[in-house]
Parts: C-alpha cells; structure tokens; sequence
C-alpha cells in the first residue's frame, strides 16, 4: 500500500513538474518543493523499484488520456468517417458501413483483398468506405493519389481497379497505368487529376483522421461505430456485420415502439 501511494506520487510530480515549478516561483513554495523532492529521492535510493511503479502509474494514466481523446475523436468527425463525399464508396444504399483504411503496398491489406470481396459480394447490406492512405512510401503516394483520381473519373470502375492493385505483386504506378487502360479508363485524364491540390489533400485529410482515431497501421475497420484493427478475415467481418445490423433492428423497433 505505502509503495503504491509513493508510486501514485512520483506519478503526480512527473505529469504535474512543469506545472509545480511555475506555481512555485509564483507564490515563494521552493521550499516545500525542495523537501518534497528530497523526500522522494531517499524513498528511491532505499527503495528503487517505486519509482519504476510510479513511471507505470503515469503510462497508465497516458493511455487513458489518449483512449479519451480517441474517443472524443470518434463523436466528432463521424462525418468525415462515414460519410466523406470524397471517398470512394462501394453499395452507397446498405445499411450497416465498413469502412477500410489501407495503403496498396501493404501485404496484410492485400492478404484481406480476397475477404474483403467476398464479403461485399454476399452481404448486400454493407456500405462499403474506402479510406485510402499512404504510408508505405513515395511509390504508395503516387498510386493512392493515381487511384483517387480513378474514383473520381470512373466511380463505377473504380472497384474493379482497387482490387486489381490489392491482388498484384509488388504493385507499381506503371503497373497502376495499364491496369486502368485494361478497364478503359482514360489514363492521360486521371494522370492530370491525380497531381491536383485536392487529391493531395485527400490523403493528408485521411492520413490526420487515422491519426485522430489512434489507428497506427493499415489495414484497419470500422465497422459500424466498433473499431478493428489488424488482419480480418471473412467469417469475423460477417459476424460484426450482422452484429450492426441487430443493433440497427434493435433501435428501428424502439422508435416504433
């Protein structure tokens, strides 16, 4: 209990120091921070594990701040979460969304390709959001800014050509150009479009509201308001879908009631 109470201590003064030190300047307290702060390091010397608790107390109460922030995050930029105009979206009209952070050269997200199809090609009420972010490097800017500009240009082509880049190897903007031609999308017009402002900031906005959310690598979900982060297979993804679509149930007959 006493190591506890220290710790809680030495947890307080590392969080609150900067602090302390102004209101101590302020109102003439040097001295009872001296002692303080002695009192503290003969706890230490004769006991150095406490000050490793203490440090533990204070990582704990980061994280919690950090879960709270995240949380805030989550209530305020629903919108741009869900329903951004800007992102590609696959079935605007289901019920339950799925939203997809992913970067093209990311090899868990492209392990995911396969379910991810299969599970918008049997589930007709998931709203699917893509979420495009690179950071995997120069050649992940240069596809993501090519592919938002498909999106863009040929919406309803667009799916076909993210799942192309999902299931190739080692997938390059060269790769990306013939790809499109394939599809018979106009390369030359999204070339163009794809070195504009406003895809470029695009991807900054995606890549600041991965951040906001506490998201920290690709691919990640929403699925609904739940938050899934890491390699997802089919069954699981299913599983949560039809969890959403129960709570969506659940309150459609509350209202009615």
């Amino acid at each position: 209990m006493k190591n506890t109470l220290v710790a809680l201590s030495v947890a307080a003064m590392l969080a609150t120091a900067p602090v302390m030190a102004n209101k101590a300047n302020a109102v003439s307290h040097n001295s009872e921070k001296e002692t303080f702060k002695a009192t503290l390091l003969q706890v230490f010397k004769e006991d150095p594990e406490i000050l490793l608790e203490g440090i533990k107390v204070l990582q704990e109460h980061q994280r919690e701040l950090q879960q709270a922030f995240v949380e805030q995050q989550f209530e305020q930029q629903k919108e741009k979460l869900f329903h951004n105009p800007a992102d590609p979206v696959f079935n605007d009209g289901g019920e339950v969304t799925v939203v997809e952070f992913f970067d093209y050269r990311c090899g868990y997200c492209q392990k995911n390709a396969a379910d991810i199809r299969k599970l918008l090609e049997n589930n007709d009420n998931v709203r699917f959001v893509y979420k495009e972010v690179a950071i995997q490097g120069p050649t992940s800017v240069e596809l993501h800014k090519f592919s938002l500009a498909v999106a863009k240009t040929e919406p309803k082509l667009y799916p076909a050509f993210h799942h192309g880049l999902m299931t190739a190897n080692n997938v390059n903007i060269a790769f990306a150009k013939n790809l499109a031609l394939e599809l018979g999308i106009d390369v030359e017009k999204v070339t163009t479009l794809a070195d504009t402002d406003g895809i470029q900031q695009q991807l900054d906005d995606n890549y600041k509201l991965m951040q906001n959310l506490g998201i920290r690598g690709t691919p990640a979900f929403y699925v609904g308001d739940e938050k899934l982060g890491g390699l997802r297979g089919y069954q699981e993804l299913r599983a949560k879908v039809l969890q959403q679509q129960e709570k969506i149930m659940a309150k459609r007959k509350g209202n009615d009631d």
